[in-house]
């Protein structure tokens, strides 16, 4: 499955709305907000700052990894506008415990 538009949040109004009414997971590598939507599926936005992290390396290999964590639990994810907020802490972490700790979030979310 490809990671398209109608599986992303796009606009701001789209982060406004899942934070005014988010139920929080918090994570000492992440935070996930989520809001239930009314579309037939979940649909993720990303952030991941430069003040979590400095080098533009760093936080493009933390969001394809999100990206693919998230295209592999879709299907079991509830009807849910997610944010997944990075901690300055996921940076020292390799590939498989972030998914690890992705997989967990999710199974948390549902």
């Amino acid at each position: 499955m490809k990671f398209n538009k109608s599986f992303r949040l796009l606009c701001a109004s789209d982060y406004d709305q899942v934070f005014q009414q988010a139920i929080k997971i918090n994570h000492p590598l992440a935070s996930i907000y989520a809001r239930p939507n009314n579309n037939a599926h979940a649909r993720l936005g990303l952030l991941v700052s430069k003040k979590a992290m400095k080098k533009a390396v760093a936080r493009n290999r933390i969001k394809r990894i999100v990206r693919e964590s998230f295209r592999a639990n879709v299907s079991k994810l509830k009807a849910y506008d997610i944010i997944f907020i990075a901690r300055s802490k996921i940076e020292a972490v390799d590939n498989k415990q972030v998914f690890i700790t992705l997989s967990d979030l999710w199974t948390e979310l549902t």
